[in-house]
C-alpha cells in the first residue's frame, strides 16, 4: 500500500479546521483524532478490510501526539519548517523535527527514527 494524498486528506482539513472554533484545543484533538482514524474507514473500506495495522499521521500541530482510536493510530508531528511571521508573533516555540516510521508488510510498525533540527543562532 502507497500513501495517498488525495482529495479526502484536503476534506479532512477543511471539516476539523471549520469545527475548531468552537472547542477548546485538548477537545478539538480528541475529536479530530476520532474523525481522521474513521475517515479510513469510510474513504478506503477496502483497505480497512484487509489490514491489521492501521495508522493515520499528520503534522504541523505544533507538538506531538499519540492515541490510538480504536484499532487506529493515530499521530501527529512537529513541523519541520522554520517559523514563519505568523508563528512567531503567536509565540509558537515548539522544536523542530523529522520522524521517520518503518513498516513490514506483516508485522507493522518496526522501529522509528527522529533527527531533532537545531534552530539557527542569529548572528552576534
Amino acid at each position: 500500500m502507497t500513501a495517498d494524498r488525495s482529495a479526502p486528506t484536503a476534506f479532512a482539513e477543511r471539516a476539523l479546521a471549520a469545527r475548531a472554533a468552537s472547542i477548546t484545543p485538548a477537545a478539538f484533538l480528541r475529536r479530530a483524532f476520532a474523525a481522521m482514524a474513521m475517515l479510513l474507514a469510510a474513504d478506503r473500506p477496502r483497505d480497512w478490510g484487509e489490514t491489521d495495522h492501521r495508522h493515520f499521521f499528520f503534522g504541523h500541530i505544533h507538538h506531538e501526539t499519540a492515541k490510538e482510536v480504536g484499532p487506529v493510530r493515530v499521530e501527529s508531528f512537529s513541523s519541520p519548517a522554520a517559523k514563519d511571521a505568523y508563528a512567531a508573533a503567536g509565540g509558537y516555540r515548539s522544536g523542530r523535527a523529522l520522524n521517520a516510521v518503518t513498516f513490514h508488510a506483516e508485522r507493522g510498525e518496526i522501529c522509528r527514527h527522529r533527527v531533532n533540527i537545531r534552530p539557527s543562532r542569529a548572528a552576534s
